[in-house]
């Protein structure tokens, strides 16, 4: 299995653009990921964003914590 760094991944903040925070989840948009971007690449990140906040309130609704 490769390594992927020490735990918690803290990320340079300096590349840090914009930070969105909702009750439950805060998400980093950060420089270095989003700059030769696509519109559907953008898309499906929106997309993937979107799916893990609906499992994290789909799980905290049906387990009453998370």
């Amino acid at each position: 299995m490769p390594r992927l760094g020490p735990f918690p991944f803290v990320p340079n903040m300096e590349d840090c653009r914009k930070i969105v925070k909702t009750e439950g989840c805060t998400c980093y948009i950060m420089d270095t990921c989003c700059r030769n971007m696509t519109a559907a690449d953008k898309a499906a990140a929106d997309e993937r964003i979107l799916q893990i906040y609906v499992n994290h309130a789909l799980k905290k609704g049906i387990s009453g914590s998370a």
